[in-house]
């Protein structure tokens, strides 16, 4: 990966008197979680996996957060991480690129299909329309993502890759990718993705992925006014397959507050004009996954929170749950006194 070395102020960008650390062969521990009452109350009623990370340390942690596993949907952020380092390395020049001009075989109103679009879930792959027309939450498109990625710009396994592109960050524990690619990472090294984010792609001093992505796009990619896809049959042309889900599942959320497979907390069509968590600040940035898999993160707050397997909301509800926007607004205010 090409290395920006621009000095340790300008690479976190975050003021002169910030206290932000990062992680070497593991997280340092910050003591004053140990006897915090409200996130123990947070980690008994989510349950699973999980930590919160302050200023770079561990400032709580629960379950078992070495152990790898696979983040299902909330793995998807990483397809953009890399996006962005092969930009950096030359092998595309934007996320704008068509993936026919890097060699991918698509045809008909495929051809239009940009990396954007795939991080934005408005490709249209396998659907009827053109890209850029209409949203679904499509998992043969992201299945086409990671083929695009690791396939076509940077032409070798997806271990390797990993392997290469984030030697930075260091992972502490084992990991692995499945039969379609989805990483499984430990909840601890899952946090250091969550905050390379945060940290708008710098690590110990050094730019490791290029800011400017970070202050260009990390925000919704998904038109507020955006159609819904039409009913379709799945047309998976290139017979690829999917990444997990359907074509067209999951959630109709995606129009205002969906962009480079983050979750923004921005203004909804489908909330009819509030935010998607209407009690969080709109600040707020997620990852989320089938199963209870959640992260959470603002390049404004020096605090991240990574779950996997939590009690995040209800079976049978509408989505976003009432119950993440309950749980997260408690432990926002909480982590006020952290600021």
């Amino acid at each position: 990966m090409r290395i920006l070395w621009i000095g340790l102020f300008l690479s976190l960008g975050l003021g002169a008197c910030t206290r932000v650390t990062y992680p070497q062969t593991s997280w340092e521990r910050d003591d004053r979680g140990m006897k915090d009452t409200a996130l123990m109350a947070l980690a008994q009623a989510v349950g699973g996996d999980g930590c919160v990370i302050l200023d770079g340390k561990i400032l709580y942690q629960w379950g078992h957060i070495a152990r790898p596993d696979d983040w299902a949907s909330a793995c998807k952020p990483i397809l953009s991480t890399l996006l962005f380092c092969a930009i950096d390395e030359g092998l595309a020049q934007s996320p704008d690129d068509r993936l026919i001009d890097h060699g991918v075989p698509l045809r008909g109103k495929d051809t239009t299909i940009t990396f954007r679009a795939l991080g934005a879930m408005t490709s249209g792959y396998a659907l009827c329309e053109p890209s850029g027309v209409a949203y679904a939450y499509n998992d043969y498109a992201i299945q086409l993502y990671q083929i695009a990625l690791f396939d076509y710009l940077f032409r070798d396994n997806a271990m390797t890759v990993t392997q290469n592109q984030f030697a930075h960050l260091q992972f502490q524990d084992p990991y692995h990718y499945s039969a379609r690619r989805r990483i499984a990472l430990s909840v601890e090294d899952y946090a250091r993705l969550v905050w390379l984010w945060r940290n708008r792609g710098a690590w110990n001093g050094e730019q490791v992925v290029s800011r400017k992505y970070f202050m260009r796009e990390m925000r919704p990619q998904v038109p507020y006014d955006l159609p819904h896809a039409a009913p379709c049959d799945p047309r998976d042309n290139l017979h690829i397959g999917s990444y997990g889900g359907g074509a067209d599942h999951y959630t109709q959320y995606g129009p205002g507050v969906y962009g480079f497979n983050w979750w923004f907390n921005r203004r909804s069509p489908h909330t009819d004009g509030a935010l998607l968590f209407p009690s969080l600040p709109d600040d707020l940035i997620f990852a989320m996954g089938v199963r209870g898999h959640l992260a959470l993160f603002s390049p404004k707050r020096n605090y991240i929170l990574v779950s996997a397997f939590g009690r995040w909301g209800e079976e049978n509800t509408p989505w976003p749950w009432q119950r993440v926007n309950a749980l997260l607004s408690r432990f926002i205010q909480h982590m006020e006194q952290y600021q």
